[in-house]
C-alpha cells in the first residue's frame, strides 16, 4: 500500500461519523429521497475506487486485494491451515484449489513477464 494510500484510509478512520458503526460511511444525494442521506458503503469496489483516486494510485478491487494478501502469505510460506483461516474457508480442499492457484499463477507469471522485460530491456538498449 502507498503512502498516499494509507493517508486516505487513516484520514478516512478519524473523519468517520461518531454515532455510526460504520467506518467506511459516506453522505450522499438521493435523487428518489430528494435529500441528502448518511449511510455505509453499499459498494466497497466503488469505495476503494473513491478512495485510489483521491491518493493517485491504481485503482483495484477487494478482491484483488484479497488475492494479494494471499499471494504474500503463500510466499511467505503460510500454511493451508492458515490461510483457509483467514480466507474463511469451511473447506480445506477449497483453500487448496485457491491456494495452488496462486503458487502456480504467480510463479508463471513473474517469470513471464520478467523474461519479458529482460527482452523488451536488451532490445532498447
Amino acid at each position: 500500500m502507498t503512502e498516499a494510500l494509507y493517508s486516505v484510509f487513516l484520514r478516512k478512520l478519524k473523519k468517520r461519523h461518531p454515532t455510526s458503526e460504520y467506518v467506511f460511511w459516506h453522505r450522499y444525494y438521493s435523487k428518489s429521497a430528494k435529500t441528502f442521506i448518511e449511510s455505509r458503503y453499499t459498494s466497497l469496489n466503488h469505495f476503494s475506487n473513491q478512495l485510489c483516486e483521491k491518493a493517485e494510485a491504481a485503482s483495484f478491487t477487494l478482491h484483488q486485494l484479497r488475492h494479494l494478501a494471499v499471494t504474500i502469505l503463500k510466499e511467505a510460506e503460510a500454511s493451508i491451515a492458515d490461510l483457509q483461516l483467514f480466507l474463511r474457508h469451511e473447506n480445506p480442499k477449497t483453500t487448496e484449489l485457491y491456494a495452488g492457484h496462486f503458487n502456480n499463477s504467480t510463479k508463471v507469471q513473474n517469470e513471464t513477464l520478467g523474461n519479458f522485460w529482460s527482452k523488451e530491456l536488451e532490445d532498447a538498449a
